[in-house]
């Protein structure tokens, strides 16, 4: 890979009619045999931050140590200019993709010590170089090694994505370390995956929100204490989870996050990671399908930005929703008029309750609030009644839980006979 350079020297440069040429004749063999060209040449600051403007990219910039802000220094130890430098220096120490930064000098000990008594803090003793051919050799091999290694995959990946990675780390070191996996994954240079390692690696961005995203609204008291995604979309979709013996609801006219976050949430995230878990027939957006058909990396890619658009969700929000929490746990028995009597009926003390089937579809029956995963032995038909065990009764965490809040597997249900 080849790197661009910047080198900015009174001496060498300002008094030649042609730099590049110059350059050509007497360096351009020594920084082309480690993959480096110089494409600025500078004789002063006002010249260099000219050039800048047209230059397209820069990887490294080389600096004299006295030269002055516009045309021939002054006086001897005139470093006006990199005066000028110092701040251009420091401020590629808090940016994404940094341009290293060395000096070349002929300077004394003494005159150099002078000069570089207020050295920023980005240039090492190992980034000053003597300006003689020896020198210049040793500058040469560590602006390349130097970028070579700041050119890794995953440093190019942390900073293309510097700030996706930043809204990860405000929810936790293991949200970045899985968020950058997701990344890493998502732009691999190696090529082609296979289905199986594409579903393998959405279970990262599930990771992201059950173990990460959740664990940190329930520390901060934004939701209670849930462990599955499919708990906290009931609860953020629906505004009512029962779960265990607790009720937890959004207070009135409240909502955690917005319909689009919601949806997000809801059907991106926990419906289409939960996909990968579940065996063929409980598919609910059928993406391993669509995976294993296309083999399409693209869809993971969308779902890692689209999980990214929670965490900016918690980033702008978290405050607020800690301070003023939106839910309430509920502990005391649901009245007549409570909105909760309809689901605690269901859910009596009878050992078992009938319903008739209202809807089918390939995988389920329907009869609303329940939703009933088919037993293959059973014949189904609109209007047959079915006894359902009430231990065998669960929350439906899947798109459709509105309509229909509780789920009957296959064998907690009976067909009555007539």
């Amino acid at each position: 890979m080849k790197y661009y350079i910047g080198w900015i020297d009174d001496e060498i440069w300002g008094n030649k009619t042609s730099p590049k040429l110059f350059y050509e004749e007497r360096y351009q063999d020594t920084f082309n045999e480690m993959d480096l060209e110089v494409v600025l040449f500078a004789e002063d600051w006002d010249t260099f931050e000219a050039q800048m403007a047209r230059v397209r990219h820069l990887d490294a910039v080389i600096f004299d140590l006295n030269f002055a802000t516009t045309g021939k220094p002054k006086f001897e130890e005139d470093d006006s200019g990199f005066v000028d430098a110092r701040s251009f220096i420091r401020s590629q120490m808090n940016k994404p993709n940094p341009i290293h930064c060395y000096i070349c000098t002929g300077r004394d000990p003494v005159q150099r010590e002078v000069l570089l008594r207020h050295k920023p803090e980005n240039i090492s003793d190992e980034d000053i170089f003597e300006k003689d051919a020896e020198g210049l050799e040793a500058m040469v091999s560590k602006i390349k090694s130097d970028l070579d290694a700041d050119n890794t995959y995953e440093k190019r990946i942390r900073r293309r994505f510097s700030k996706e990675l930043d809204l990860a780390g405000t929810i936790s070191s293991k949200c970045e370390e899985y968020l950058q996996k997701c990344l890493l994954f998502a732009f691999s240079e190696d090529g082609y995956f296979t289905p199986f390692e594409i579903e393998e690696k959405i279970q990262f961005l599930r990771d992201i929100c059950e173990k990460c995203l959740l664990d940190k609204c329930g520390e901060e008291g934004i939701l209670p204490h849930l462990s599955s995604l499919g708990e906290a979309s009931k609860l953020i979709s629906s505004g009512v989870l029962m779960l265990k013996g607790h009720v937890y609801k959004l207070k009135d006219d409240s909502s955690l996050m917005n319909t689009a976050v919601t949806y997000l949430f809801g059907t991106v995230v926990n419906n289409m990671t939960n996909d990968v878990k579940h065996s063929k027939d409980e598919l609910k957006v059928k993406i391993r399908d669509h995976i294993q058909e296309s083999n399409d990396l693209n869809i993971y890619r969308g779902m890692v930005f689209m999980t990214i658009s929670i965490l900016q969700w918690f980033r702008d929000n978290h405050e607020r929703l800690s301070i003023d929490p939106v839910w309430v746990e509920i502990k005391q028995p649901a009245g007549e008029d409570s909105p909760l009597k309809k689901e605690q009926d269901v859910i009596s003390s009878e050992e078992a309750v009938e319903v008739a089937v209202e809807f089918i579809d390939d995988y389920h029956v329907y009869s609303e609030p329940y939703k009933i995963k088919k037993e293959k032995n059973h014949q189904y038909d609109i209007g047959t009644r079915i006894r359902i065990n009430k231990n065998g009764i669960t929350d439906n965490t899947a798109w459709d839980h509105n309509k229909y809040p509780y789920y009957v597997n296959f064998d907690q249900h009976s067909i009555v006979e007539e």
